[in-house]
């Protein structure tokens, strides 16, 4: 019987009897859960039929946060965020036959000097073709979150029948208070009204909401 001459292990220890270390290490600070926070955002992709022929309209952050609107009663309705973005801005324009419609336009202008990103951002129909066009504000504050203000968010123009996508992301400030709007219409005290992008009620609005009558005001 042929005799081995490896040397047995010895006991937490290799072939030469060396003990090896064992090295525990004990996480004294262990991993917080994150903290929720007390802010809403909400983002969504709005979407509005134009029921004129319109020309240089101004939009401004004030405008676009009054699209939501929720009832503190029957007359009266406040805004619920206080701030919001633009992410971006869809445009179909409808097809004219024989002719071509003129085309549709939207800027992000600056604020003073600034010129925001300085393009006119266009699309035409033509004859059956679909005019379309997808744009986002880069390099312009529009790309930020602004409070309740006259700021110019936009500037569009388009014709009647024009699909116009507003995707926007809305956010409250905590400790803020909520903002009165124009007074409602026999709305549901506690319920959720849309307008039109411009700020204005479904019977003045040039941007209509295309939503179940009953969730307008």
């Amino acid at each position: 019987m042929k005799q081995s001459n490896r040397r047995p292990k010895t006991r937490n220890g290799n072939r030469n009897g060396n003990r090896r270390m064992v090295r525990v290490e004990v996480n004294s600070s262990p991993t917080i859960p994150r903290l929720m926070s007390p802010q809403l955002t909400h983002e969504t992709r709005c979407r509005f039929l134009c029921t004129m022929n319109i020309t240089g309209v101004n939009i401004s952050f004030a405008q676009l946060l009054n699209t939501y609107l929720f009832a503190s009663s029957a007359v009266q309705g406040y805004q619920v965020f206080k701030s919001v973005r633009i992410k971006f801005i869809e445009v179909w324009s409808p097809p004219t036959t024989p002719t071509s419609n003129a085309p549709a336009i939207i800027q992000f202008f600056g604020s003073g000097t600034s010129e925001g990103d300085a393009l006119m951002h266009q699309c035409q129909s033509q004859g059956m073709s679909l005019g379309h066009m997808k744009v986002r504000p880069k390099n312009s504050f529009q790309t930020l979150y602004r409070d309740n203000s006259a700021g110019q968010a936009f500037q569009i123009s388009c014709d009647v029948n024009t699909v116009i996508d507003l995707g926007l992301s809305f956010r409250d400030i905590p400790n803020t208070a909520a903002v009165a709007t124009a007074a409602l219409v026999a709305a549901t005290t506690g319920a959720m009204y849309f307008r039109g992008f411009d700020g204005l009620a479904v019977s003045g609005t040039n941007f209509l909401p295309q939503l179940p009558t009953g969730m307008l005001q």
